[in-house]
């Protein structure tokens, strides 16, 4: 309608990622964005959490001034669409009293995490355990949610957690001897089953949480930043996951990642020229090596793609 004033947008239609060192720009040109390790600790109640991540934001590049002194002044810019297929996602930001980051949340986190890592070479004793410590929690005995920790405490601990185990298995001795153990053992596995993909669905939610507020570490300068509002970065993140099927293929892979700090390139997230939307530099000479990257054929685009190499005060939305 006439007289109708244009909508005043918060949020850019792109996905940005920012460099200082416009090679490590000239590096995902070529091969794509790697995937970093990355260990998050969230001031509360001692979360932590190790992935393998890429990051990006959608603010609108006339209000990234402050972003691009933290983060650097060289960028990509993507559509949207890109990174939706791509799995990439807007994070949580969450504080002390947010859904997700409780106390009675984190136990119940920690208490499967234990059963996890101790039914890790034997992942039939998962059910085992994991009753065990329901049973020790019940109580009042079990500590931190932890097994493990529980019963390295005292002989006390150790002797409840060896009476919970033998109750349990005097349970399954009856339902042996009733002739029903192999229906009443599919039903326990089925139940485990859920309760395995539960936890798993929400280890990958809670990957893509952050603090609202922390003290942080420029990446462009290493500056301290005191009690930055990590909200206003706006982020989406690509995290990859190292699944069952990855590990066996490769038992390797997981601990030679976490000791080098990325993932292989055959994980990296590679784009072609329909999804990116700009290359920007910070000074001309950046330019110019894009440019010449671009056209020579040494990256991910064609060379007409050298045509949205742009100095970043050219480029507008």
């Amino acid at each position: 309608m006439a007289g109708e004033q244009p909508v005043l947008r918060l949020s850019s239609d792109y996905l940005y990622h920012f460099k200082k060192d416009p090679e490590v720009l000239k590096l995902i040109l070529r091969h794509g964005f790697r995937h970093n390790s990355w260990p998050e600790t969230l001031p509360f109640f001692n979360i932590s959490q190790h992935s393998f991540i890429v990051c990006f934001c959608d603010i609108r590049p006339q209000d990234t001034v402050d972003h691009r002194k933290c983060y650097g002044q060289n960028a990509i810019a993507l559509t949207k669409d890109w990174g939706i297929r791509h799995d990439i996602s807007p994070v949580r930001y969450v504080h002390r009293t947010s859904p997700g980051v409780t106390e009675d949340y984190i136990k119940q986190k920690t208490l499967y995490r234990s059963v996890r890592d101790l039914a890790d070479p034997q992942p039939h004793m998962a059910l085992l355990h994991y009753l065990v410590q329901c049973m020790l929690d019940k109580s009042g005995d079990l500590i931190d949610g932890d097994l493990k920790k529980t019963v390295a405490v005292s002989g006390d601990t150790r002797r409840l957690a060896q009476e919970a185990q033998r109750k349990i298995k005097g349970t399954m001795d009856r339902v042996k001897y009733a002739g029903v153990e192999n229906e009443v053992v599919e039903f326990l596995d089925l139940l485990l089953d859920r309760v395995h993909a539960l936890h798993n669905e929400l280890e990958r939610r809670d990957s893509f949480m952050r603090a609202y507020t922390e003290d942080f570490a420029s990446p462009a300068t290493g500056q301290v930043i005191k009690d930055k509002v990590l909200y206003d970065e706006r982020e989406w993140r690509s995290i990859k996951f190292i699944g069952l099927s990855e590990t066996l293929q490769d038992p390797q892979l997981l601990e030679q990642s976490v000791s080098q700090g990325f993932l292989p390139p055959r994980f990296n997230l590679t784009f072609e020229d329909s999804d990116v939307v700009a290359v920007l530099a910070q000074e001309e000479a950046a330019k110019a090596m894009f440019i010449n990257e671009i056209s020579s054929k040494r990256t991910l685009l064609s060379p007409s793609m050298a045509s949205k190499v742009f100095i970043f005060e050219e480029f507008t939305e």
